[in-house]
């Protein structure tokens, strides 16, 4: 007699996996979820402190440029002063076309070193200010601008302390300690050099 064979099911009990090891297996993969994002936080910060650290030692750069021939054969460098919440400092050169005033103020409100010319004792002819930095501030607990003689030396010597990078975190400044002489000086510093341009 011809007959189905009838297949017994066996008992599943023992496939699958708990709600138990479910919960455990998901606290795992969360616990390594979390670790896996705080890395990559930290690899973004690390690359942000880093452009803005680039940033600010660009601009410093920047201003040693700009600055360093036109100082460096100064004739004569004024007494730096603060006007308001401004920096100021002049120094004179001497150009094919006569003699020219170089005033620099450092715009704190803007955050810019900023620099403008005249002919000696022609203010109204003076240029518009141009910006040579940005992100430039000063340090909180000392000027930006300063003479720094040399005992012996006719020279003079302008030092700029200037702090670069925005906003008011340490994170991402650059702090810059920088001295010019000032080759052709052979006078001592007066407040008259160029002292028209002054607020």
């Amino acid at each position: 007699m011809t007959g189905r064979r009838v297949h017994q099911a066996r008992g599943a009990g023992d496939s699958g996996i708990t709600l138990i090891e479910t919960v455990v297996s998901m606290s795992i993969m969360s616990f390594f979820m979390a670790i896996f994002t705080v890395g990559i936080v930290q690899m973004y910060r690390t690359a942000n402190h880093t452009e803005s650290l680039s940033a600010a030692s660009s601009q410093l750069n920047t201003v040693f440029l700009r600055l360093d021939n036109g100082i460096r054969y100064a004739t004569a460098i004024s007494k730096p002063s603060q006007g308001g919440s401004d920096y100021y400092v002049e120094y004179l050169t001497t150009q094919p076309g006569g003699r020219v005033c170089t005033q620099l103020r450092l715009n704190t409100s803007a955050q810019q070193l900023q620099q403008r010319t005249w002919p000696q004792g022609s203010l109204a002819q003076a240029t518009a200010w141009r910006a040579i930095a940005s992100g430039i501030s000063a340090d909180a607990n000392q000027p930006p601008f300063a003479l720094d003689p040399i005992s012996g030396s006719p020279y003079d010597r302008l030092r700029l302390r200037l702090v670069a990078g925005s906003g008011s975190q340490t994170t991402g400044k650059t702090r810059s300690d920088i001295t010019f002489t000032a080759v052709n000086t052979v006078t001592a510093p007066h407040d008259d050099v160029c002292g028209e341009g002054r607020p």
